[in-house]
């Protein structure tokens, strides 16, 4: 008999602040499926907010969850993406110099 593996995944920005433009989540949505696919695995549903992405994932039985998982949140953070017009913002509490879709680098330590 067939094994299907479904999953949840759900993560957030940094902070849980409103990064994810219209534009960022077009990408998301664009990229998400492929960087899965690269893992083995499918995205059934994406769901993404400003502040956070929910993913319903079919996996293949065998597959390595962690590799997925950091594929996914990791590709999707250190690409280049909002940087233009988040660039010189406050992020907790200091000036933001580059941005991504899950957090900040800042100018001060």
């Amino acid at each position: 008999m067939p094994v299907r593996v479904y999953v949840h995944l759900t993560w957030t920005t940094l902070q849980r602040q409103p990064l994810i433009n219209s534009e960022v989540a077009d990408f998301l949505r664009r990229f998400l499926p492929k960087e899965a696919q690269r893992h083995g695995a499918r995205v059934l549903e994406a769901g993404i907010v400003a502040d956070h992405v929910d993913l319903v994932l079919q996996l293949l039985p065998v597959i390595n969850i962690p590799r997925l998982v950091q594929g996914l949140k990791g590709a999707s953070a250190r690409l280049p993406i909002g940087t233009a017009s988040r660039r010189g913002h406050r992020c907790a509490g200091r000036r933001a110099t580059t941005c991504g879709a899950w957090g900040c680098a800042n100018s001060e330590p």
